[in-house]
């Protein structure tokens, strides 16, 4: 991130940076948002494949690994299976008796109880195995807001690369609230159930940093 610092003129200034080595961090969620449970990853960066012991994802779903600097382009490709839904009987009202129940039936005859015919529910099928495939692009992502004062809904690129990290295409990262960014931040909002601004609020930042990882 480029960083503009002030020092005094004919003197000699040191300054200490990071530990310098580049390190590829992206998040896989499914329709809910999510983690993938028990998912597989297979990282192609270049034309070398990435060793998964290397590989790195913590509790929140975020995969890490360490890179080179000249690289740019991979290929994730991520294998899972899909949680299985329960599924229900619509035939099966909530007022039917349950299995092993008995009903009691009046007719001239007199009373006698009756068992009801109880109806199999077939088992639910089991969910098939589901391959993605992502095209990475690797370049470094600027921050939500910078260190300078500012308005809380200042705008930076960095907004714009995760938004469009996550889905929500706002075009090119070019530092500007235009009509596709704004509509990008407000689809974010309406998944993420807060209100609905198209603007770059103190709870859309917080939670576009969750979604995204960073």
């Amino acid at each position: 991130v480029d960083r503009n610092e002030s020092c005094k003129s004919d003197t000699h200034t040191g300054f200490r940076t990071g530990s310098g080595v580049p390190c590829l961090r992206l998040r896989v969620v499914d329709e809910n948002f999510e983690p993938l449970e028990g998912a597989t990853y297979e990282l192609t960066l270049g034309a070398r494949s990435v060793d998964p012991s290397k590989i790195k994802l913590d509790q929140d779903g975020v995969l890490s690994v360490q890179i080179e600097p000249t690289d740019l382009l991979g290929k994730l490709k991520v294998k899972y299976t899909p949680k299985q839904v329960a599924q229900t009987d619509p035939s099966q009202g909530s007022s039917a008796p349950q299995t092993g129940s008995s009903v009691t039936t009046t007719s001239s005859q007199g009373t006698a109880p009756t068992t009801p015919s109880t109806k199999t529910k077939p088992p639910p099928s089991q969910p098939e195995p589901v391959e993605l495939l992502f095209w990475l692009q690797i370049g470094r992502l600027d921050p939500i807001k910078d260190k300078s004062p500012a308005p809380d809904n200042h705008f930076t690129p960095g907004v714009q690369q995760r938004l469009n990290n996550l889905a929500y295409d706002c075009g090119n990262a070019d530092d500007k609230l235009g009509p596709k960014t704004k509509a990008a931040l407000v689809a974010f909002q309406s998944d993420h159930e807060l209100e609905e601004t198209g603007e770059l609020d103190a709870d859309t930042k917080l939670a576009l940093k969750d979604n995204h990882g960073s």
